[in-house]
């Protein structure tokens, strides 16, 4: 199935009448989220599209990492050398895990939208 190139405002424009706040610029199709997350939709060479989910300034991936590891680490060190501080930095950890959980999910049902869009449109 090979996607037109003007199709993108298109996309644009089912997605805002469905309630997304998406704008087409550039060959692009960005979806603002809350919670700082975004994706950004965008032709691939080959005709397809590409969905690049983002949290904040970083991909999806990287920030996860970095939440992971960046209260993750210090939680467990300081649980070895004084509990009190080390249960309150899990707590925080595990909260901004579940913070990181819930910007997956609205990042896929952002993708899951713009897939289904182009799919209902170029299926037959």
């Amino acid at each position: 199935m090979r996607i037109p190139t003007d199709e993108l405002v298109s996309l644009a424009q089912d997605l805002r009448v469905l309630g997304h706040d998406a704008n087409e610029a550039g060959g692009r199709v960005r979806i603002r989220l809350p919670l700082y997350c975004s994706v950004t939709v965008e032709l691939d060479g080959v005709g397809g599209i590409r969905c690049l989910p983002q949290f904040g300034f970083a991909s999806r991936a990287a920030a996860t990492w970095w939440t992971g590891l960046g209260i993750g680490l210090p939680a467990a060190i300081f649980s070895l050398v004084d509990g009190s501080v080390g249960i309150g930095l899990l707590v925080l950890w595990l909260g901004a895990l579940a913070w990181d959980v819930y910007r997956y999910l609205l990042t896929e049902s952002a993708i899951s939208t713009a897939r289904s869009l182009i799919i209902a449109k170029y299926a037959a």
